[in-house]
C-alpha cells in the first residue's frame, strides 16, 4: 500500500510536531521514513522514546512500517562513502541507488536498491564487506536490505501453488522453490508482505513454530490440472524425494 508523504507531513503539522523536518516513502519496502535533524535530539527538543511513540502512532494510522532517520550530514556522508566504494567493486555506479539512515536507537539501516539484474554471489558478497566495514568501524547495530529489480515477481496463484507444493515452510523455503521456477523476488520482506496479504485472505495459516501452511480456502484456490504437471502430483513426488 502507498502512503502520500504529503498527507503524513498534513497530519504531523496538525499535530504541531516540529522535530520532523520531512518525510519520504520506499514503495519496495513498504516503509515510511520520517527525517529527524541531529539538533533536536542533542537540544532536548525530542527524545528517542518520543520518536517511538510517534513511530507506533503513524504506523497504526497509516497502516505501514515506519523508521526515523536522523539527519547527521557529515557522519553519514563519510560512512556511505565507504560503502558506495565497496559496491563500486562489484556494480557500476549508475546501476544502484543506495540510502543510509541512522535512527534515534543508534541503528543503521542500509537500503540497496538494483537497477539491474545482479548474480546472487555478488550481492552476497557485498554484503559481506558491508558487514565486515561495519566492524571496523565498531558499528555493531546495523542491517542491509538489498531491493533486487524485479522483472518477473510471482502472482499469489504462483505463490499458492509454491506453498502447496512445500508446506510447511519458512519464507527463506519458499523464496528458493519460487526462485526454482525463475521468479525474481525484490526482497524477503516483499515476500514477508506477500505472505501477510495471503493470511490476512485466509489463504495461509502462520503456526506457533513460524512455518506456513494452506489453508482448506488456499487449496481450493490453488490451480490443478489432469496432467502430470498438476500441484497435486508436484506435492506428491516432493514429498516422495524429501523422504528418500
Amino acid at each position: 500500500m502507498s502512503v502520500d508523504v504529503q498527507i503524513v507531513e498534513d497530519f504531523l503539522k496538525r499535530k504541531n510536531i516540529k522535530y520532523v523536518s520531512s518525510c519520504s516513502f520506499i514503495e519496495d519496502e513498504d516503509t515510511l521514513i520520517i527525517n529527524i535533524p541531529i539538533d533536536f535530539l542533542s537540544s532536548g527538543a525530542t527524545t528517542p522514546r518520543k520518536i517511538e511513540n510517534l513511530k507506533k502512532s503513524l504506523a497504526e494510522r497509516f497502516e505501514t512500517r515506519v523508521i526515523d532517520s536522523v539527519i547527521q550530514s557529515d557522519k553519514s556522508s563519510s560512512i556511505q562513502s565507504g560503502i558506495e566504494s565497496i559496491i563500486n567493486e562489484k556494480i557500476l555506479p549508475n546501476n544502484y541507488d543506495l540510502s543510509l539512515i541512522f535512527q534515534s536507537a543508534g541503528e543503521i539501516l542500509v537500503f540497496l536498491k538494483l537497477k539491474n539484474s545482479i548474480e546472487s554471489e555478488a550481492i552476497l558478497k557485498i554484503e559481506e564487506n558491508v558487514k565486515k566495514y561495519f566492524d571496523i568501524l565498531k558499528i555493531k547495530k546495523f542491517n542491509i536490505e538489498t531491493i533486487k529489480n524485479s522483472k518477473n515477481p510471482p502472482t499469489l496463484t504462483a505463490i499458492l501453488r509454491s506453498a502447496k507444493k512445500i508446506a510447511p515452510f519458512l519464507t527463506a523455503e519458499i523464496i528458493k522453490e519460487l526462485e526454482a521456477r525463475s521468479f525474481d523476488l525484490p526482497s524477503e520482506k516483499w515476500m514477508n508482505k506477500q505472505l501477510d496479504s495471503a493470511r490476512k485472505k485466509g489463504l495461509i495459516f502462520r503456526r506457533p513454530d513460524g512455518k506456513y501452511v494452506l489453508t482448506y480456502r488456499g487449496v481450493l484456490l490453488t490451480p490443478t490440472t489432469k496432467n502430470r504437471n498438476s500441484s497435486d502430483v508436484e506435492r506428491v513426488l516432493y514429498l516422495a524425494n524429501k523422504k528418500w
